[in-house]
């Protein structure tokens, strides 16, 4: 059986602490957004690192730490000069962008022609771009439009700042 012991953020991702009642070994989970897959109980903001002060959680906190990798995953959103959208998650933009552009894959892109990435969003969690990408597919199109004129107001090709 296992027991919530704590939890909190390093290095913008969340994490929670998991003791296993009968061997007292810790485990180190990430979490996503915060909230523990566990349990709905179990809320970990950005402002608070709370663990309980014992010496096996103080090292498992070291241990994630001290072994957690940077990554960097996007959303993004891809547009024709008709106005069609496309949104898709990558954890390397230039090259997928690049791809899109040349219609190296078959799909929707290359059947609608969706060749200028018009906005995108860096996460360092794979789950929480990929819930990104989930929440904005779920969206109106009139949501997905404000959220990229919110940002670029004359839908201008973004490609190219990447390489600035």
């Amino acid at each position: 059986m296992l027991q919530i012991r704590g939890g909190g953020i390093a290095k913008d991702k969340y994490f929670v602490i998991l003791r296993h009642l009968s061997s007292r070994e810790y485990f180190v989970i990430p979490s996503l957004r915060g909230i523990s897959y566990f349990t709905n109980a179990f809320l970990i903001t950005k402002q608070s690192l709370c663990y309980p002060g014992e010496r096996g959680i103080s090292v498992a906190v070291k241990f994630f730490n001290n072994h957690m990798k940077d990554y960097n995953y996007y959303i993004y959103i891809m547009a024709s000069k008709t106005g069609v959208i496309y949104i898709g998650v990558t954890n390397n933009l230039l090259n997928r962008v690049d791809q899109h552009k040349r219609d190296i894959h078959e799909g929707f892109t290359k059947r609608y022609h969706c060749h200028s990435l018009v906005y995108y969003e860096h996460f360092s969690d794979v789950y929480c771009a990929i819930a990104r990408e989930k929440e904005l597919k779920g969206w109106r199109r009139e949501k997905k439009v404000g959220l990229v004129n919110g940002l670029n107001k004359g839908w201008f090709d973004l490609f190219d700042d990447l390489y600035k």
